[in-house]
């Protein structure tokens, strides 16, 4: 016979199996109005050529993303929006960074005064050598790194730029920028943040050092060493848009060790962010060495397929290593497209949670655009902050979610 406490796990464990099925329950290829496989336009030379469009009309169009999304694929020849819009391989987890969003739930706290509430963001990175580096931005949104700004817009990198000063968030410029980074540094206005990504591919310490000094000398106050893509992934959508070069004709490995990482964060003149951490082991890892803060991201999918959300990877660090959230500053991407994943994010412990395919599809409107796509992230996240009776973002915390239907696949890992 079992015991009443056998009888009572039994039915605790029962009770999951509806939740857990509910996981793999059959999901449409669309993850709602993005990366549907529409027929896209053939508007080249940045839409000038077709007289339909017309920047200030589509700008004053947008109310979510699913404008800009839509207003994207008529600007955008069918080669270029398969290269930002695609994954890798089968797309699984280009689906799932948005999905697993879908399966938190905010928990309202009512009768609160929520009159002054504020989404501005005050807190400072360090260097090796403890060297403070503020931040104070309007939101926690930042423009993730993301390349080849000029095949969307001819001002590139430097619209995006622009845009975020305007908004007053960080912008993070590519390793692929189309733009050099002293002609984007000498654009950037007083008082704006901006962090420079590195490869660091097959380069010598001294080599990553002067690099660094070099992008601390035109204005970058922070690195990001991204550390996901080590080696070329399949770019299948990109092919089939017909992309010859969706793959490096040169192979590309990503070759650094956490020997090195070590190295870098005790002599680099910036702040070290790692971008890609994907496990609670290496956001410990990563923690234990020092860096200035740590970056959950699969390169939206450009890397390998298959992989955690990084929400899930976020909900495992709280599992695998509770307390880190409050140790370190974490940055998040992957999903981010609404200000309700953003504020889910957040209360899960993310400090700032990155953009990069909305200010890719933004930016085919130019500087306009994406400060319009900002602007209304900005807004709907405030509104989200208020309707939940936060008054700031550091009120934020696990409490106000429910992470149950993710949480039982976070496994709990031995040490």
């Amino acid at each position: 016979m079992f015991s009443t406490a056998s009888m009572s796990r039994l039915l605790a464990l029962t009770s999951l199996v509806p939740l857990v099925c509910a996981q793999f329950a059959e999901r449409p290829l669309s993850a709602g109005p993005w990366f549907d496989g529409r027929v896209q336009g053939q508007a080249l030379d940045f839409g000038q050529n077709d007289t339909s469009l017309d920047v200030e009309t589509d700008v004053a169009s947008i109310i979510d993303m699913r404008d800009v999304w839509t207003i994207a694929e008529r600007r955008l020849n069918s080669i270029v929006y398969g290269r930002i819009a695609g994954g890798t391989s089968n797309e699984d987890t280009l689906h799932w960074n948005i999905n697993s969003y879908r399966e938190v739930h905010l928990r309202p706290r009512l009768l609160r005064d929520i009159s002054n509430a504020s989404i501005a963001l005050n807190f400072s990175l360090y260097n090796g050598a403890g060297e403070e580096f503020p931040i104070n931005a309007s939101s926690p949104f930042f423009f993730a790194p993301s390349g080849s700004q000029g095949l969307v817009w001819p001002d590139g990198e430097l619209a995006t730029v622009g845009a975020a000063a305007e908004a007053g968030v960080v912008a993070a410029i590519s390793s692929f920028s189309t733009v050099t980074y002293d002609v984007v540094g000498a654009a950037k206005s007083d008082n704006q943040t901006l962090w420079a990504q590195l490869y660091p591919t097959t380069m010598t310490r001294d080599e990553w050092l002067d690099w660094v000094k070099t992008r601390q000398d035109a204005g970058f106050s922070a690195v990001l060493i991204t550390l996901d893509v080590t080696s070329d992934p399949l770019e299948s959508r990109n092919w089939r848009a017909g992309n010859e070069h969706a793959t490096l004709d040169e192979p590309f490995l990503n070759i650094i060790t956490w020997d090195d990482v070590q190295y870098l964060k005790d002599n680099s003149p910036l702040p070290i962010v790692l971008k890609g951490i994907q496990t609670y082991e290496d956001a410990v890892l990563a923690r234990d060495i020092g860096v200035a803060a740590i970056y959950l991201s699969n390169h939206g999918n450009r890397a390998a397929d298959g992989v955690q959300s990084p929400l899930e990877v976020l909900l495992e660090i709280r599992k695998n290593a509770p307390g880190l959230v409050d140790e370190i500053p974490i940055f998040i991407d992957g999903g981010i497209y609404t200000g309700t994943n953003a504020l889910k994010a957040i209360a899960l412990g993310a400090k700032m949670v990155g953009l990069g395919r909305p200010v890719q599809f933004a930016l085919t409107m130019g500087q306009a655009g994406v400060k319009k796509m900002i602007d209304t992230l900005y807004y709907e996240l405030h509104q989200q902050l208020q309707l939940v009776g936060g008054n700031s973002l550091d009120e934020l915390d696990a409490s106000y979610v429910n992470t149950l239907r993710l949480d039982a696949f976070i496994p709990t890992y031995s040490s």
